[in-house]
């Protein structure tokens, strides 16, 4: 009868196979990092038309009902916005409380990327500047 033999035992062998996972993890990572970085791009961007379309629209619904267009969207503060600091308050029910500046009286910018809004209250046009 032979003896049972034993395996033979490779030191380090589960230290490699450690490595080779991370590094496939960190290769499948890679190639889904610029998916989620356009993602969040597209949603910030949807979410820059959606404040745009809709103080379009209360301009145009102000213009309704009072046959002129307002003078001013608020009367917030130059700066940041902020809940106590709110924006477009003339012609959005509650405003927009974050991700704007307020550059002057009538120049918006929208703190992600730097798109410059500016209101002509003459003509009630608000549009990228």
């Amino acid at each position: 009868m032979m003896p049972y033999a034993r395996p033979i035992q490779y030191r380090g062998a589960i230290f490699i196979n450690l490595i080779v996972a991370a590094v496939m993890v960190g290769v499948v990572f890679a190639m889904f990092l610029p998916q989620i970085i356009d993602a969040n791009v597209r949603t910030s961007m949807d979410r820059e038309e959606v404040v745009v379309s809709k103080v379009k629209s209360g301009i145009a619904t102000f213009y309704a009902r009072n046959s002129k267009y307002p003078n001013r969207l608020d009367t917030a503060s130059l700066g940041d916005v902020s809940p106590e600091n709110r924006f477009f308050t003339e012609v959005l029910k509650n405003g927009v409380a974050n991700g704007w500046f307020k550059v002057s009286n009538n120049y918006y910018r929208l703190a992600q990327n730097s798109s410059y809004y500016f209101y002509n209250n003459k003509t009630g046009d608000f549009r990228e500047y």
